[in-house]
């Protein structure tokens, strides 16, 4: 029998990846960061720079759209960062500043700005974003309030993700000069254990906003306009809309349609009581389904949800923190962490008490959710009202008019001054 020669492919690609990163990092410190340092800074230059690829969601869009109808007020020049050629054509459309990254305008653009905005502490340093805007003023608008550990909180987290923990140590070196809180418990027992930042603003979410603004399309800029119409459309005709938003497992795994929820006999449960069950996973879910039940939408889910919510009867969700800005909409929640020990041994921990922080009923499977759908918004027995509004009160200090208040502190901070 002939040998047979070892695959050496597998080492080769590691080894190619270790020396193209350490290339890279090479070239960012050696060239790109001087450069930022040296070049003259814009004081009016101002880039929001969007998550992932740079979708147009989550509070960069909200405080984006409202700086871009005062700008002229102090001279601004402001732009919306994206790698997304969707998005950017999108935007210009709409007559909206943007830079697509990567072109040689957008390079120099990055280099002469003078801050930089973020609501994600991770994407922004992909590619070569991070050495273009080293030298900018930052501010992180940040994306939820919830009770999971964040940031370096996560730093001493038992998870088996070597990624997960690669990104919790940059995480816990990198410094903010501004950081975003929504209240006063939140700064004090999260964010200042959380992040470093010279300063924290306790001012809200400017997504929040949008619960609030009509008549204004460019809301619906990054939003699956066709499954918001739909809902709209079956609302009108008395349908109750469900969401169900759950977050991601940082490991990975989920076995919610394997062994938790049969979509025929729920389809079946939705069509007796007139309901429509829209699913939107986290953004970075790798949770992939396709419905054939005209009453299981499944909505985009690296599309803006925001401007949904408002139509939306009943959320459920686990783990997420989108239920804290639903609260906003006094309407019901109920919690489905149907596999609780599991996620905060493998995938997350949690700091505060899940029951505490939870203001709506706990379902752990298909039975006991379709009860308390049932009891929710057809028996109309809602018994958490007064838990809900006392968790807003200490998650948002505001919850309306924040993109003003944000914008006017960052113009009177960082270029009045």
């Amino acid at each position: 029998m002939e040998p047979v020669a070892p695959d050496i492919t597998p080492s080769f690609n590691k080894i190619f990846k270790i020396l193209k990163r350490a290339l890279t990092i090479i070239i960012n410190w050696l060239f790109i960061i001087p450069l930022s340092l040296i070049i003259p800074k814009r004081k009016n230059l101002i880039v929001f720079v969007g998550q992932l690829k740079g979708q147009f969601k989550d509070n960069c869009k909200y405080l984006f759209l409202y700086a871009n109808t005062v700008k002229e007020k102090n001279n601004l020049e402001i732009y919306f960062l994206t790698e997304d050629m969707t998005t950017f054509q999108e935007l210009k459309k709409a007559r909206l500043p943007a830079l697509y990254f990567f072109s040689f305008s957008t390079v120099i653009k990055l280099l002469r700005a003078k801050i930089s905005i973020h609501d994600n502490n991770v994407s922004w340093f992909m590619n070569l974003k991070y050495p273009l805007l080293f030298n900018t003023v930052k501010i992180l608008l940040w994306h939820g309030v919830g009770f999971k550990k964040i940031g370096k909180m996560m730093y001493s987290m038992n998870t088996k993700s070597n990624i997960l923990k690669f990104m919790n140590k940059i995480k816990s070196l990198y410094c903010y000069d501004l950081f975003i809180s929504t209240s006063k418990f939140y700064t004090d027992n999260v964010f200042r254990k959380s992040f470093n930042a010279k300063e924290i603003l306790t001012a809200g979410y400017p997504r929040n906003d949008s619960f609030h603004i009509k008549n204004d399309a460019k809301i619906l800029i990054g939003t699956d306009i066709s499954k918001i119409k739909k809902i709209i459309r079956l609302k009108s005709q008395g349908y109750k809309n469900i969401l169900y938003a759950p977050t991601f497992r940082d490991t990975g795994t989920d076995y919610l349609f394997k062994k938790v929820l049969d979509l025929n006999k729920f389809s079946e449960f939705l069509y007796k009581n007139k309901l429509v069950f829209i699913m939107k996973f986290h953004q970075v879910s790798n949770m992939k389904i396709k419905t054939p039940y005209d009453n299981i939408l499944i909505y985009d889910n690296s599309k803006d949800v925001y401007p949904l919510l408002p139509y939306i009867d009943l959320l459920i969700t686990d783990y997420s923190s989108i239920y804290m800005d639903y609260l906003i909409l006094n309407k019901p929640v109920i919690f489905f962490p149907y596999d609780y020990h599991t996620y905060i041994r493998r995938d997350r921990e949690i700091q505060f008490d899940y029951n505490e922080f939870t203001p709506g009923p706990k379902c752990f499977d298909q039975t006991s959710l379709e009860k308390e759908i049932i009891n929710l918004l057809i028996n109309k027995n809602d018994y958490y009202k007064e838990q809900r509004r006392k968790l807003l009160d200490v998650a948002f200090k505001y919850n309306k008019d924040v993109s003003e208040k944000v914008w006017d502190y960052i113009v009177k901070k960082f270029i009045l001054k």
